[in-house]
């Protein structure tokens, strides 16, 4: 298996990539951030726990938009697959730490004033984020003390779910990136007609490799040259299921579904729907949403693929 530990940080720290989503996600796609205003900001801090140990953590990105020299915002992102009950508290620790950080360096603040922090959080996953986006929603309040106890929010975003129209006003190569994830997430077999023109051709690979679950990506999508993607046939999901699955997309996919499920009868689980059905579950999704997708020849194939994905959640 590749290693893509932290590749799928490098699209969004391009501040391209990095000024569209905060525009586009924040502002409605108003340009108010401009690439040349962003500067790093610290991803790793410390803290110590209850334990009396000093732990570090770290965000996925941070950046400082500036003006004039000014610091206006810190803006860090955080990127998710699954859904996360505790979120709240993870965000509340990175942007405390962002704080506190600030409260050490007196030469850095304007007027006595702290830079405010904001956390944005995109979620990839292809079912909804079911679960809390404040810190209340995950505290157990002794009666009484509701309003003495201060709250959180975080900022998710969905991008599987997003409209089009807030689709189309991304300019970067995140474009590319939203305008995927919400296709598949209504047409498992979305295989894109035109060719897409990508800047940071490497970083979007990888980083839909990683946020999709799929290594094949990388092989299937052959870079022209560094500004342009040639033969985009299709992502994770479709590349893998028509791979042995089906001769041709002009074949039909009832053709190729039929395929898939002689091969399964003949080797067990099939290689290409075992890996199609990974990649559903580790997205998010349900086995019966899975099982929509992929269809296998019978229960024992099904059962065979579902401990083969507890086996990779657990690790072993």
């Amino acid at each position: 298996m590749r290693n893509f530990d932290g590749v799928e940080k490098l699209l969004e720290d391009y501040n391209d990539v990095f000024a569209d989503i905060v525009n586009t996600l924040l502002f409605d796609g108003v340009e108010r951030v401009r690439e040349d205003s962003l500067e790093e900001g610290v991803v790793n801090s410390a803290y110590k726990a209850e334990d009396g140990k000093i732990h570090q953590q770290e965000r996925d990105i941070s950046k400082y938009w500036k003006e004039g020299g000014v610091s206006l915002l810190m803006i860090g992102i955080e990127n998710q697959t699954r859904v996360e009950k505790l979120m709240p508290a993870r965000i509340i620790g990175y942007d405390g730490a962002s704080y506190r950080s600030q409260l050490l360096k007196k030469g850095d603040r304007v007027n006595g004033s702290l830079t405010p922090v904001v956390t944005i959080v995109l979620y990839f996953g292809l079912t909804r984020w079911n679960q809390p986006k404040s810190l209340k929603e995950i505290l157990e309040i002794p009666e009484g003390l509701e309003e003495f106890v201060s709250d959180y929010k975080i900022n998710v975003f969905e991008i599987a779910f997003l409209p089009e129209e807030k689709v189309n006003r991304f300019k970067s190569d995140f474009k590319l990136v939203a305008n995927y994830f919400t296709h598949i997430r209504k047409n498992p077999y979305y295989v894109p007609e035109n060719e897409n023109e990508i800047k940071h051709v490497d970083a979007v690979l990888k980083f839909l490799s990683v946020m999709s679950g799929s290594e094949d990506i990388i092989d299937k999508f052959k870079a022209k040259n560094e500004r342009e993607v040639e033969a985009m046939t299709g992502g994770p999901l479709s590349q893998l299921y028509y791979k042995g699955v089906s001769e041709g997309r002009e074949e039909g996919r009832e053709e190729g579904r039929e395929e898939g499920r002689e091969e399964g009868r003949e080797e067990g689980v099939n290689e290409t729907l075992l890996k199609v059905y990974l990649n559903c579950r580790s997205m998010g999704m349900s086995i019966e949403e899975s099982t929509k997708i992929v269809h296998f020849a019978d229960s024992e194939s099904l059962d065979m693929a579902e401990e083969e994905y507890q086996r990779e959640k657990l690790g072993k």
